[in-house]
């Protein structure tokens, strides 16, 4: 699981792992520079038998 306020660093780490990845907003900072998105990033692998893991 991961949290980032940075749209690339997203995509990136969404790319980098497989399987499902759950996506959703943790919140967001309203200032005087703008807004800012915090996103919350987890990753569900597939999981795989013992028997193909040994292969």
């Amino acid at each position: 699981m991961m949290f980032t306020a940075y749209t690339w660093q997203a995509l990136l780490w969404a790319l980098v792992h497989d399987g499902w990845v759950h996506i959703r907003i943790y919140a967001i900072d309203l200032n005087d520079d703008g807004i800012t998105v915090i996103w919350q990033l987890r990753a569900r692998h597939k999981r795989i038998s013992k028997d193909s893991a040994i292969k």
